[in-house]
Formats: C-alpha cells, sequence, structure tokens
C-alpha cells in the first residue's frame, strides 16, 4: 500500500477545493494553500482511520501532522506500526 498516493489521492478528490488540481507535491503546505481547512482536517482523519485501520488521537490532530503529505504520511505509518 502506498500511504502518500492513498492520502493524496483523497485530498484531491475530497478536500481541495482546486477542481483543476492534478497533483499535490511531498512537501506543499496543505494548510497555507488552503487545501485542507478544518472540516478538511476531520474528514482525512476519518478517511485515515477507516482507510488503513488506525486510531488517531485528538493529542495527534495539531497543525504539524496536517502541514503536508509527508507529515500526514508519517503520522499513518507510525500509528500503523503500534
Amino acid at each position: 500500500m502506498d500511504v502518500m498516493h492513498e492520502l493524496e489521492k483523497f485530498l484531491l478528490s475530497e478536500a481541495t477545493f482546486d477542481l483543476d488540481r492534478k497533483s499535490i507535491k511531498p512537501d506543499e503546505d496543505l494548510l497555507i494553500q488552503g487545501i485542507i481547512d478544518s472540516m478538511g482536517i476531520l474528514k482525512l482523519v476519518s478517511f485515515m482511520e477507516n482507510r488503513f485501520a488506525i486510531k488517531i488521537n485528538n493529542d495527534d490532530i495539531i497543525p504539524a501532522n496536517f502541514q503536508n503529505l509527508n507529515c500526514l504520511k508519517e503520522l499513518a505509518e507510525k500509528k500503523l506500526k503500534i
């Protein structure tokens, strides 16, 4: 399973408001660029928990974990190993 590809695919289809966007760079700031907002984060958490069978705790929902695809991948992979 390619975690980053799954996350990017979700963000492009569900969270981004830019319908013409075809990709997201791994280090592109999702929050500053407006790719996700607070509702987008909630949708993303739900997606990640269901898709990867992980549990994201309230303590994990901090801007640093949702800043870019690299951070999201790291969070998901950390939870997968627990």
